[in-house]
């Protein structure tokens, strides 16, 4: 992180000594075609983004393809947090979660 810092701090450092050495005026030129050339590219990144389909949402699941009936229960059980249900287990099953 401390790398991230020392770069804007040098490239703040590079902006001044470049405005003191062109000049306030032909800074400000060099700044509105910056500005500009940032302004085309934001419009054609977000027509981009229109063009793309937008993601569907997936249909819900129907019944198995068996036709057999699923049944997922839990019972005698104190859930905090999402159930995965992952079939028959024999015995005790513990989650890698802890409790938060």
């Amino acid at each position: 992180m401390r790398w991230l810092w020392a770069a804007g701090g040098l490239l703040l450092v590079a902006v001044g000594v470049g405005v003191a050495l062109v000049g306030l005026e032909r800074a400000d030129q060099v700044a509105s075609v910056v500005g500009a050339c940032a302004g085309v590219a934001g419009l054609a990144v977000s027509l981009v983004g229109l063009r793309r389909p937008a993601r569907r949402e997936q249909p819900p699941a129907g019944p198995p393809a068996s036709g057999r009936t699923v049944t997922n229960t839990i019972e005698n059980s104190v859930v905090h947090g999402p159930a995965i249900q992952i079939g028959s287990v024999d015995g005790n099953a513990e989650s890698d979660e802890r409790d938060r």
